[in-house]
């Protein structure tokens, strides 16, 4: 607590501190839909702008392979004008470097992977009010954090049980694969996952981060009627988190399953055909 007290102190008189920021924005395959976490960011630096507390140094936009390079020309062209007006920035104010690379760009092939070059990727310097006032919050919150912990004796949460099913299944040597099903939940009939999912997807990328030789095969069902794309964008979208922050693609797959394979048949509750509306997924060591 000591040492946020002294940053605070030197944030509270400085008069020279900035800092440029990377923010990426990414889309599905063959989309120049923004995703709805890629709005926020975007939105987040627009209030930025019309604050005049930042400015944008450039804006760079890649796709990946899938289509033909015509295809992802247009296709990176689209991601950029939608970037722009979410941003609020007419195609005749743009004074920042702008690179529509498309499929067209240089990168080292050891390290493409798909999933990530479906972006747009904006740098952005943030003035040194702003970026004092924001650290300054964190530096605050974290002092109080710390009195909380002083004051009260810490409760830890006791692990969850996709986590208690994990380390059992790390620790037996017997076992070199399971199947175990996530507590995910999804808008209905869209691939959006809710709010009081980051939970369960957090502890799965910790624990997939922490145990690098573990692999997953992640699995979306649908209930009621056959809806494989459905299935598969369920799937991915979880895939998809997990690549983004890092666990690399080639530990996991994904695949749908429409409703082929029920949990609960026949479905004759509402009960029932959420337990068949899920994503499980398949590990192995």
């Amino acid at each position: 607590m000591k040492f946020a007290l002294f940053l605070l102190l030197t944030l509270c008189g400085s008069t020279a501190f900035s800092q440029v920021q990377t923010v990426n924005v990414y889309f599905d395959k063959l989309s120049s839909v923004i995703r709805p976490e890629g709005i926020t960011e975007l939105e987040n630096i627009s209030k930025l702008l019309k604050a005049d507390s930042t400015t944008i140094q450039s804006i760079s936009v890649y796709s990946d392979t899938l289509g033909t390079i015509e295809l992802n020309a247009r296709l990176a062209q689209e991601r950029y004008l939608n970037s722009l007006n979410v941003l609020g920035i007419k195609t005749n104010d743009v004074t920042f470097e702008t690179n529509i690379y498309g499929e067209e760009f240089p990168f080292v092939e050891s390290e493409y992977q798909i999933e990530l070059f479906r972006r747009v990727t904006i740098v952005h310097f943030v003035k040194e009010e702003e970026l004092i006032e924001e650290i300054i919050e964190e530096v605050i919150e974290e002092i109080v954090e710390e009195v909380i912990i002083e004051e009260e004796e810490e409760v830890k949460e006791p692990p969850s049980k996709l986590i208690t099913q994990l380390e059992a299944f790390i620790k037996d040597s017997n076992t070199d694969e399971i199947l175990l099903e996530l507590s995910i939940l999804f808008v209905g009939d869209k691939d959006i996952i809710m709010k009081e999912s980051e939970t369960e997807l957090n502890q799965l990328y910790n624990f997939l981060k922490k145990n690098s030789r573990l692999t997953a095969q992640i699995r979306g069902h649908v209930c009621c009627k056959a809806n494989t794309k459905l299935s598969k964008a369920r799937a991915e979208r979880v895939y998809d988190y997990l690549v983004q922050n890092s666990i690399s693609a080639h530990r996991l797959s994904y695949k749908g399953f429409s409703n082929k394979m029920p949990k609960v048949t026949p479905e004759l509750s509402d009960a029932d055909r959420q337990a068949n509306r899920r994503v499980d997924v398949v590990f192995k060591k």
